[in-house]
């Protein structure tokens, strides 16, 4: 079943055995969801966190300052492509090295066919764009946190027992140095068992959604009869 913030924290209080309103409970809310977000989000690579966007190359200028995404800035950069004479030109990950030697200069300007990440946030290309070419750059971003007016995200509805599951490990490590009542040294590494095997379940379905892994590579076997 789907959760919301309340039904979540309702969820927690529970599984812990700690008042909600207390203020110890809600100082533990403050590290648990931030942790059970970020744990799923760099370990899966879920289809609602990647997005696009789009910007101009500069004639001459190889340095690509990346435009904002969805909500600030991108996490990874999964792929860039430069569009020129009605073609999408997808440019190949490279070595800062390897643009510097080859495609040093203006000299050898033409349609960029690499790139290289500089920063976070910048990234080289070679060789250095003759035109001020349109291009799209897709990646991965961190979405909303929840919270009490961000009630709903895309764990609570789609993975409420995964994301329950990474709040417990926290939890349990946190009331481990708080109540005597919690004070279970198993508990921790109990949660952490349940995580691993809910969030193999996560991650195939994940995969299934972007046509990879095993799922998909097995009914790609399978011969496909001809109509004609």
């Amino acid at each position: 079943m789907a959760l919301d913030y309340n039904s979540y924290i309702a969820q927690i209080a529970n599984l812990t055995a700690m008042d909600a309103t207390t203020p110890e409970f809600q100082l533990m809310v403050q590290g648990m969801i931030p942790y059970a977000e970020k744990r799923l989000y760099r370990e899966a690579d879920f289809v609602n966190t990647v997005c696009k966007s789009d910007a101009i190359l500069t004639k001459n200028d190889r340095l690509l300052v990346l435009p904002p995404a969805q909500f600030g800035s991108y996490i990874t950069v999964q792929g860039i492509n430069v569009l020129a004479y009605q073609q999408r030109v997808q440019l190949q990950p490279v070595a800062t090295s390897f643009l510097n030697a080859v495609y040093g200069t203006p000299a050898t300007a033409g349609v960029p066919q690499y790139f290289a990440m500089f920063t976070q946030d910048t990234a080289f290309l070679g060789p250095y764009p003759d035109s001020n070419y349109p291009i799209e750059i897709f990646g991965t971003f961190r979405p909303e946190p929840l919270s009490p007016t961000h009630t709903t995200t895309y764990l609570t509805e789609y993975l409420p027992d995964v994301f329950t599951a990474a709040s417990m490990i926290f939890a349990s490590g946190y009331m481990r140095d708080f109540g005597a009542q919690s004070d279970n040294p198993n508990q921790a590494q109990s949660w952490e068992n349940q995580y691993q095997l809910l969030f193999k379940g996560a991650n195939l379905e994940s995969l299934r959604q972007k046509f990879a892994g095993p799922g998909w590579l097995s009914l790609s076997a399978i011969p496909v009869a001809d109509s004609r």
